[in-house]
């Protein structure tokens, strides 16, 4: 199955003029073959994929501009409308963000405007975030108001987020712990996800390093849902390399035992070129345990390459969680190195 494999969306100060395509791994016929593209203008990118008649027509489109930028903060407007496969548009989203600068740090108010059946406007969302900066720590406080069925708006969601940063030797390191709390029946709010997450750099090497956390069976409790460590390496030319460990309490196809150390689930590798015409490549693929034994990792599958041309982004394009294909029933390789 070809999977459709979205860009990232870009700034508008950061795109500049770009096309990206993507192929993805034609496994019944060998190769690769198109399955999505995307072109980006200063303040506009649009994502297209090939119709069933092999014509090609648009999935989304965003835009983004800013209304005001001074000392005080700035206010800006990002829109994203998306499309059915005959081309027309089926919703348009707005978002329209004020940001504040305050003595130590910022406040911020994102009110999210959504079309309904009839193409009318209408507020959905509200955000509020603000931002505290003390030393080397930062804390991000967010609270997400959304339309009720009674008209009026509800805080459906709380963030919180502690940042630390340090300075080991020679290199930066951060570690972030995020907590999502939603309601509960008594009407107060519960911790329903946590991320912690570690980054590390230097000496031209990247790690970072997040560990999920969500609720479990027993009590509602959070409990390891899943770890992945993402080293990247740039060499002297600029090349990248990219490999992700994804973890998890078990190897998929296996039974889950509390007693046991995170498995393996899937190493990711991605690979970033950029070729003497000024044109970048990304390739894409993984390798995963077999059922038989959880605990080698067979050859690599490639799943994407992605070509993107004139102004393109510094980091790798990583495909979303939910493009990555399910893992392989092919016997395993020798064991990873």
């Amino acid at each position: 199955m070809r999977a459709f494999v979205l860009a990232a969306v870009c700034s508008a100060i950061a795109c500049g003029q770009s096309t990206t395509t993507t192929y993805t791994a034609d496994y019944a016929n060998g190769g690769f073959a198109v399955s999505s593209s995307s072109s980006s203008s200063d303040h506009t990118q649009t994502q297209t994929a090939q119709s069933l008649n092999g014509g090609s027509v648009p999935l989304e489109q965003h835009e983004e501009r800013v209304i005001r930028s001074d000392a005080n903060g700035s206010v800006s407007e990002s829109t994203v409308k998306r499309y059915d496969p005959t081309g027309q548009v089926i919703s348009t989203q707005r978002t329209v963000t004020e940001v504040r600068k305050t003595p130590n740090g910022s406040t911020s108010q994102s009110t999210i405007y959504q079309t309904d059946l009839n193409g009318q406007e209408q507020v959905t969302e509200r955000d509020t975030t603000d931002t505290r900066i003390s030393g080397q720590t930062t804390t991000v406080n967010t609270n997400i108001d959304r339309l009720s069925l009674g008209g009026t708006f509800e805080t459906v969601e709380k963030r919180s987020a502690v940042t630390q940063a340090e300075t080991p030797g020679n290199e930066k390191k951060s570690t972030s712990t995020e907590s999502i709390y939603r309601g509960d029946p008594d009407g107060g709010y519960r911790e329903a996800e946590r991320k912690v997450t570690t980054i590390t750099t230097g000496a031209g090497k990247a790690t970072t390093d997040t560990t999920d956390y969500e609720p479990g069976s027993i009590n509602g409790e959070l409990q390891f849902q899943e770890r992945r460590v993402s080293t990247t390496s740039t060499a002297a030319n600029g090349d990248q390399s990219t490999i992700v460990d994804v973890y998890a309490a078990s190897a998929d196809g296996t039974v889950r035992d509390s007693d046991r150390p995170p498995q393996i689930k899937q190493e990711q590798i991605i690979t970033r070129t950029k070729n003497a015409d000024g044109s970048v490549v990304d390739t894409f693929g993984v390798r995963e345990p077999s059922v038989s034994d959880p605990t080698i990792l067979g050859d690599v599958r490639p799943i994407t390459r992605t070509v993107c041309t004139g102004k393109c982004g510094e980091a790798p394009a990583t495909p979303p969680a939910e493009t990555l294909p399910a893992p392989a029933a092919a016997p395993a390789a020798p064991a990873k190195q």
